[in-house]
């Protein structure tokens, strides 16, 4: 794996000078016998870069201080990732920042499961974002058509969201998974709703979260890894490009 090390620098390179950046992670437990008990929890990050790149870093723990030394000298265009407070560090870095609507929609579902009907309304209207999400990737829009497709069709959706967000919001129970649904709703708007400017920025982060289910998988069947050394390797033998362009080679006279 070492031997790889400048094909991963050339992935980190790439991904981290993509126009979109997206973010997230998940813990990665690490043999330290200094420690009792002895297994730590380290970071493992994953960055997909305009969906081509796939980078997996590695930090000795979650917090933003160790993202910071991460990405130490990189400047982002555009940040997409949830609304961790972690990643506060790279939103002072970034251009702009996006959220995932999947989060949010996430927690609307909790609450319908939770014997709350009043999300029911909002995720109808979720349903109709994702619908126009899935028909212009169908029909391979560009970001600038896509651009256009929110600002006519997905906006109107949005703001009839926002607007009933705005009328629960003194009526659920703060505590409740709907209130906490409306709370991160309203926490977040300026960044969920860049995506209706910003058509290179996609609905949701799951393309990440999927990068990573590929690990949260494999940890399952094992306990940690031996140590420091032993998780750098396994972030960096993740890492990977995602999508290549292929030139077709010229037909022959």
């Amino acid at each position: 794996v070492d031997l790889l090390d400048p094909i991963v620098k050339h992935i980190f390179h790439a991904c981290l000078r993509s126009e979109v950046v997206a973010v997230d992670a998940t813990s990665m437990p690490v043999l330290d016998p200094e420690l009792r008990p002895a297994i730590r929890s380290a970071a493992l990050w994953c960055f997909v870069g305009d969906a081509s790149w796939s980078y997996f870093g590695y930090a000795s723990s979650g917090h933003a201080e160790r993202l910071k030394e991460l990405l130490k000298g990189y400047e982002l265009q555009l940040l997409q990732c949830d609304g961790s407070p972690t990643i506060n560090v790279l939103e002072r870095r970034a251009r702009a920042r996006g959220g995932c609507h999947a989060h949010a929609r996430r927690k609307l579902v909790e609450a319908v499961r939770a014997g709350d009907v009043r999300a029911v309304e909002a995720l109808l209207w979720y349903a109709e974002l994702f619908a126009l999400e899935a028909q212009s990737k169908a029909l391979g829009e560009d970001a600038a058509q896509r651009q256009l497709r929110r600002a006519q069709q997905s906006a109107p959706i949005w703001a009839r969201l926002q607007q009933w967000v705005q009328q629960q919001q003194g009526q659920a129970e703060p505590r409740r998974p709907l209130g906490q649904a409306l709370k991160y709703l309203l926490n977040q708007r300026a960044r969920l709703e860049l995506f209706l400017r910003e058509g290179r920025l996609e609905l949701t982060n799951n393309r990440v979260e999927r990068e990573l289910r590929t690990y949260v998988r494999d940890r399952k069947t094992w306990l940690f890894n031996g140590h420091e050394e032993s998780a750098k390797r396994t972030a960096a033998a993740r890492s990977a490009r995602l999508r290549w362009t292929i030139t077709p080679a010229p037909l022959a006279e």
